[in-house]
């Protein structure tokens, strides 16, 4: 993916995500990634999640970037 300019990297979403309700869209236009998966704290995969599905606190999301972006520092507070 480098070739492309394009990075697939792994977060976790922080606890300030669980009072603020963050959706998968408004990470990927604040942070200026694309979510490719999400998984739940209680291991629950989900593909290609939708906009609206909201982002919870300990979720871990795959995320597709341009190199050496991963966004998740744009809205982490």
């Amino acid at each position: 993916m480098a070739q492309l300019g394009l990075d697939l990297g792994l977060v976790t979403a922080p606890a300030s995500f669980a009072a603020r309700q963050v959706t998968v869209g408004e990470f990927e236009r604040r942070g200026g990634v694309l979510v490719v998966r999400l998984e739940r704290a209680n291991g629950t995969l989900i593909e290609k999640p939708k906009a609206d599905e909201v982002i919870g606190a300990g979720d871990g999301l795959a995320v597709l970037s341009k190199l050496g972006r991963l966004g998740l520092d744009a809205i982490a507070d």
